[in-house]
């Protein structure tokens, strides 16, 4: 005999002997106890049913719903907090797409000047002005394979490093500025050769 039973038992006794109405109060907070008691167990039985967001989980990466079964990693953070990734999802970072190889192209290498089909390099190059060839200092030309060997890579880290080298005052006349800074306030704008055009 559960609880709610024996209270139902117990009402139904006070009411047979209830005649002349003075257990009225008493048998109003039985009813009361029998009904918290029975909102008590339906919490308990929906607590204890399995519900179905326990068996699955949210993937980090693709923001998916998943079953555990599905489960790739799951690393623990710091915080408490889990980093979940799907299986399909692991695979695909673990195992990265390997990269394009460069297309094969018609062009005219600026360096030879022969037209040639083949993989097209196209660099800055560093040049001292003026030259034969043409070239511009820090601009974009298209080589050749055997081309880019002859010709070096234009890095304008380098190329700002060797301006102030080749003048320290720099550094004692705009101590508050960076290199760049320094050379565009003492030269003018730096060629940027990645636009086409001057720094301003």
């Amino acid at each position: 005999m559960t609880k709610k039973e024996k209270l139902q038992a117990i009402i139904k006794q006070l009411e047979a002997k209830n005649t002349d109405n003075k257990l009225d109060q008493e048998i109003i907070e039985l009813k009361k106890l029998a009904e918290d008691l029975e909102d008590s167990e339906q919490m308990k039985e929906e607590t204890n049913q399995p519900s179905n967001d326990v068996n699955k989980f949210t993937c980090n990466n693709c923001s998916g719903e998943w079953e555990f079964a599905k489960l790739g990693k799951e690393w623990k953070m710091t915080d408490g907090e889990f980093i979940r990734h799907c299986s399909t999802c692991f695979e695909a970072l673990s195992n990265p797409l390997p990269p394009e190889k460069p297309k094969k192209i018609t062009f005219v290498c600026d360096y030879c000047r022969t037209q040639i089909f083949g993989i097209c390099d196209r660099r800055h190059v560093n040049v001292s002005m003026p030259n034969e060839l043409g070239f511009r200092h820090g601009q974009i030309y298209n080589l050749c394979k055997t081309c880019t060997r002859k010709v070096q890579e234009y890095n304008r880290g380098d190329y700002v490093s060797e301006l102030i080298y080749k003048n320290p005052h720099l550094r004692d006349k705009y101590p508050f500025d960076s290199d760049e800074e320094r050379i565009e306030k003492e030269f003018g704008p730096i060629w940027i050769p990645d636009s086409g055009r001057y720094k301003t």
